[in-house]
């Protein structure tokens, strides 16, 4: 085993505040193949917090899983969808999940809703984008969400 792996593992296990630290790349370099199917199945279970290490591991095989769970999990409003909708703008260039994320952003419960902003002002500026943003400056009565959304047309 390699040492990324050993690292991997180590976190994989931890918990409480040890585990919200989450991966680091050095757990993810180095590996070998074998390695590398294991994290990819491991880090499946975490979706869809780890969606950004399992597009690390393999872009491809990520590519197919989000796509399907994106379909799968959208408008459930307490997972976050939009972490997979993010990774898969980032990785295919489908600005179709941008509108996704724009579409169920309504879905969500207030408490995630300031987060899912963040999501989608972390993607590629469109019109459609900031009409966005600007509609939920105007009429989000979740002030941290307003914030978000000033915060994010304001550094566009």
């Amino acid at each position: 085993m390699s040492v990324a792996f050993d690292k991997f593992m180590e976190q994989y296990k931890s918990i409480g505040s040890q585990k919200a630290d989450g991966y680091t790349l050095d757990m993810l370099i180095g590996l070998e193949d074998a390695e590398k199917l294991e994290i990819f199945r491991l880090l499946q279970t975490e979706l869809p917090w780890s969606a950004q290490w399992l597009f690390f591991v393999n872009p491809e095989k990520a590519t197919v899983i989000a796509r399907e769970l994106e379909a799968k999990w959208r408008g459930d409003p307490y997972r976050r969808v939009d972490w997979l909708q993010k990774e898969l703008i980032k990785h295919t260039g489908d600005m179709i999940f941008q509108d996704h994320m724009m579409e169920d952003y309504a879905h969500y419960i207030d408490k995630l809703r300031p987060a899912v902003v963040d999501s989608i002002g972390s993607t590629p500026t469109t019109e459609a984008k900031l009409k966005f943003l600007e509609e939920v400056i105007l009429v989000e009565v979740v002030d941290y969400a307003v914030m978000a959304a000033i915060r994010n047309l304001l550094f566009q």
